[in-house]
């Protein structure tokens, strides 16, 4: 829901190896459609920093939470104020994944690094609890329910089948 030039906030409390996710729910007729990358607003104090995350592609319950891991790659971004990261699949090796039907999500987990540079939240938007995720005790959860009210600013890219 977010839009270019509205107000963030970064969620900067990530340990090393924690994860957000979001999930997607695609139009009835975007089916078949190719899940084909990634475009995250990573930020922080730290602008023009370049960290590593490991990136998956998610099949979803039926409440919309991560479920099974359908691909998986590590990927270095740029923390930007001004600017989206992408990631383009086929480039960090991960396999086509073509849904036919059903919603799927995508995380981001902090490969080596703690704090900033992490994944920015729109500020003032009604927060979607089944959407935003986060990883913790071994388990994802929605991300409400650790105070969080915005909703992850990652957009995935698709392409029709």
């Amino acid at each position: 829901m977010w839009r270019d030039g509205a107000q963030t906030a970064v969620q900067g409390g990530f340990a090393s190896g924690e994860c957000w996710a979001s999930t997607y729910v695609p139009e009835a007729t975007d089916y078949p459609l190719r899940v084909r990358g990634l475009q995250a607003l990573i930020s922080g104090d730290v602008d023009g920093a370049t960290e590593a995350f490991q990136v998956t592609v998610w099949s979803v319950d039926d409440e919309l939470r991560p479920e099974t891991e359908l691909g998986t790659a590590l990927a270095e971004f740029t923390a930007s104020n001004a600017a989206f990261n992408s990631a383009e699949f086929d480039l960090l090796a991960i396999d086509d994944i073509i849904l036919d039907e059903g919603s799927f999500a995508i995380s981001m987990c902090l490969a080596d690094h703690a704090g900033f540079p992490a994944i920015a939240a729109d500020v003032g938007q009604e927060l979607l609890t089944d959407r935003n995720w986060l990883f913790s005790d071994g388990t994802w959860t929605p991300s409400g329910d650790f105070g969080l009210t915005g909703n992850w600013i990652m957009r995935a890219i698709i392409e029709p089948q």
